[in-house]
């Protein structure tokens, strides 16, 4: 996880965390790696899971057809992707 420090420490809420709370975090948050095509998670999905995205880009896509892209660095990828509950749209890579 440590290639991704640089990227979670400007997403919200973690780029508030004083350094015991950030640590508290890396110890608890796993990564996960992805190949081209795959699904981080499906609309209608739900969970437990808080997903940031800390490399690449992965398409937003909704039951009406619309697609939307969200990379490292766009200011909509400072937040948590996803988070409402059922998962509003799929999110593949």
């Amino acid at each position: 996880m440590e290639q991704y420090l640089d990227v979670l420490r400007t997403i919200n809420p973690l780029s508030t965390f004083g350094a015991e709370q950030f640590t508290a975090f890396l110890d608890a948050a796993s990564t996960r790696e992805l190949t081209q095509g795959e699904c981080v998670y499906l609309e209608g999905d739900e969970d437990e899971l808080i997903i940031f995205l800390a490399d690449g880009a992965i398409a937003r896509k909704s039951a009406s057809g619309q697609v939307r892209s969200l990379a490292v660095g766009d200011d909509a990828a400072r937040y948590a992707m996803g988070n409402l509950q059922p998962r509003p749209h799929t999110a593949q890579v």
